[in-house]
């Protein structure tokens, strides 16, 4: 008895001194671009600076997790035990933490494989093995909207009940989950807004990547004359795409210097190669693809561009940070549309415009007619709302002490 007494006395001390460790799920450090690199190499080095642990679980592992059941059967015993007995080395790692945080980026829309992969995760670790948990660095839309893709009603003629039908049940649902976790962090205001509509608390944030932009990376800004970076989108369309391609071809007539920008830690984009492939085919302008091999040369690329053109999230918060004017598209939720609202930018043209030349080459004609900019109090301000990530495993660690005294009484 008194051994026992020993042994649980040492478990305790050592959970209230000992370092807590961190298994964090969906961490993009070698995935699809390296925007997503940098956005996980600081959410990793915030935690750790907390004095935590951390153990990380890489995207593609949560992917190729096996017997995710059905929403309707998360709560079924014998499903999760299913679920368990295939996926044990992850059950493994949720057991010896003391959190499991999720970063949601830009996964959690919609009802897709994706999205049920990590909600299933947060709601194993809560409900079943009692674990305190986050999801925090993310967007949350429990569905897509369609009137961003013109060709998505035209192709599909969803009929609007029907869509109406799957909101409230993609709702319903998303807020079943959410109501269970100990902290939520969401990283722009639409898809905030999106959640608190239907009684999700949350704090706002912003992603990461302006952190790492702020603590690794401080080359100078060296403008190239007449130089254009172009990325891809995850919802470019034909017809946008073909306009897209009639751009480029004036941008070389006006004397630009086009370059395609890609590259992956590992596992990079297959939309990214969808749209190279389609440039090539589909436009005479001469362009420089850009296969980036680094965080450097990626940033290096954006910051040395007169401005950007893209439908990426991450490329264009980092072309904001580092003072390169830029002309966003959209992109497959309203992700983007909330960060050009954050950071007082234009709203993103749409691939889905059958006017999106014109409208291109009038943003491009108000780019470089503006003045330089310079953006290092809005950098501070967004910095400061990224940092809003970890207000819940520091309010995890504010705990310690009151432990610490139960334990002396």
């Amino acid at each position: 008895m008194f051994h026992s007494l020993i042994l649980v006395l040492m478990t305790a001390f050592s959970s209230v001194f000992g370092m807590q460790k961190v298994v964090l799920f969906n961490d993009t450090s070698a995935w699809y671009h390296w925007g997503c690199t940098g956005t996980s190499t600081a959410l990793r080095a915030s935690i750790h600076k907390l004095g935590f642990e951390i153990e990380a679980v890489p995207i593609h592992v949560t992917y190729s997790l096996q017997e995710i059941p059905p929403f309707e059967e998360f709560d079924n015993p014998e499903r999760f035990n299913a679920f368990r007995h295939l996926n044990k080395e992850v059950l493994a790692r949720i057991q010896s933490s003391d959190a499991v945080v999720i970063t949601g980026e830009g996964t959690i829309h919609d009802l897709r494989a994706g999205p049920r992969a990590l909600l299933y995760l947060a709601h194993i670790s809560k409900k079943f093995l009692g674990k305190h948990v986050e999801i925090i660095n993310h967007s949350a839309y429990p569905k897509d909207d369609p009137g961003l893709s013109a060709d998505f009603l035209k192709n599909f003629q969803i009929e609007k009940e029907k869509i109406e039908e799957e909101l409230l049940r993609a709702q319903m649902i998303y807020k079943t989950l959410y109501d269970e976790l100990d902290f939520v962090a969401i990283r722009e205001p639409l898809s905030r807004e999106a959640m608190s509509q239907i009684g999700v608390s949350s704090t706002l944030s912003f992603d990461c990547l302006p952190l790492y932009i702020r603590d690794d990376y401080c080359n100078p800004k060296l403008a190239e004359t007449k130089t254009v970076v172009v990325a891809g989108s995850v919802a470019f369309t034909e017809l946008g795409a073909q306009q897209l391609c009639r751009y480029l071809e004036e941008l070389d007539e006006m004397g630009y210097k086009i370059k395609i920008l890609t590259g992956a830690a590992a596992f990079p984009s297959r939309d990214d190669e969808a749209f190279i492939q389609f440039v090539k085919t589909h436009s005479q302008a001469s362009w420089q693809l850009v296969v980036a091999s680094s965080m450097e040369e990626w940033l290096d690329t954006i910051n040395h561009a007169t401005f950007l053109v893209s439908g990426r999230f991450h490329h264009s918060i980092a072309a904001f940070c580092l003072n390169t004017p830029f002309i966003a598209l959209n992109s497959n939720t309203h992700k983007v549309h909330a960060i050009c609202s954050m950071l007082d930018q234009k709203p993103p043209l749409l691939f889905s415009d059958p006017d999106l030349l014109r409208a291109l080459l009038a943003r491009t004609e108000e780019i470089v007619s503006a003045p330089p900019i310079n953006n290092s109090v809005k950098m501070r301000e967004i910095c400061l709302l990224a940092e809003k990530n970890f207000e819940g495993l520091r309010a995890l660690l504010a705990k310690q002490p009151e432990l610490s005294d139960r334990l002396s009484d």
